[in-house]
């Protein structure tokens, strides 16, 4: 079985194969690449340099093509599809041609198997726990992810809001005061328009992370992330923070419908975003405010 996989980083990749594996063991076949794609072998070798416990799970083959059904989805990103046509192809290979997979449905049958795969190793979790002072290792601890860079001029989605983000962060700290760690693309923007407004700094703290280790960031969130604040909400790797996170029932992110992104109109929110995660939005008066 095959599914096609796109150009993207860590955080659409991490989708693409997860579904792919989920989608394969619903089907009780076997996960594979085609063994002649140049970019399905490309973004595989991204996964193989940051976490080769992922990749080796899927086998590298050339297809037959007079052995393979395609089966085309949807190209919409966010919205799970499953037909049950599926399980009655008899076809060697299976070819599910669609978006992105961007659905947790897709592998929550292998939640716990994904939990283990993303652990970080012994080695890792020495580097984690010497991010935090040990004075501060038993604080609460929200981490708040923000995006922006390519987000701000690609067309489709929208960057972290200054105005959402500071209310945000302070509201959350009201209900759980302790550290904010906030990951983001562009340090220097966090720096100047959020934590400087922010009346509590010294309980603030910018994680910054080389693109080229992205996964840090994935294995800090299993270990320290007591809370998640994702404010950009069409964010893949901000989500798979989230879905990594100590407490799934303390994941919040923004109402997609309140920003400009247009990934809305393809976003099916109970498809992407877990039952337990708490959707906020702000009021037309500053308030941060449940939905």
């Amino acid at each position: 079985m095959v599914s096609i996989i796109f150009n993207g980083g860590i955080g659409n990749q991490l989708f693409e194969v997860f579904s792919l594996l989920g989608l394969a063991q619903k089907l009780n076949r076997t996960a594979i690449f085609n063994a002649d794609d140049y970019v399905l072998h490309s973004n595989l070798g991204l996964l193989n340099d940051q976490i080769p416990l992922v990749a080796s799970r899927v086998i590298s083959i050339p297809l037959e093509i007079s052995e393979t059904t395609r089966h085309i989805y949807s190209p919409s990103c966010c919205n799970y599809q499953f037909s049950s046509i599926l399980a009655c192809d008899q076809t060697k290979f299976i070819v599910i041609d669609g978006g992105y997979f961007q659905s947790f449905k897709y592998f929550s049958s292998i939640d716990s198997s994904i939990k283990k795969w993303l652990k970080p190793s012994e080695r890792e979790m020495i580097s984690l726990k010497k991010l935090i002072r040990r004075k501060d290792e038993l604080r609460f601890k929200t981490c708040v992810h923000v995006r922006r860079g390519d987000f701000l001029s690609d067309g489709q989605h929208a960057g972290t809001d200054k105005t959402f983000t500071i209310r945000a962060i302070d509201h959350l700290y009201t209900l759980h005061s302790g550290l904010v760690l906030i990951f983001s693309n562009d340090p220097e923007w966090v720096r100047n328009e959020i934590v400087e407004h922010l009346d509590y700094q010294n309980d603030v703290k910018i994680m910054e992370t080389s693109k080229d280790n992205a996964i840090k960031d994935l294995y800090f969130s299993q270990v320290h992330c007591d809370s998640v604040l994702i404010t950009a909400p069409s964010s893949t790797f901000g989500w798979w923070i989230g879905y990594l996170s100590k407490n799934q029932s303390s994941v919040y992110y923004r109402d997609i419908h309140e920003t400009e992104d247009t990934v809305k109109y393809q976003l099916v929110e109970e498809d992407f975003f877990p039952p337990t995660w708490k959707k906020i939005g702000i009021s037309r008066n500053g308030l941060i405010i449940s939905k």
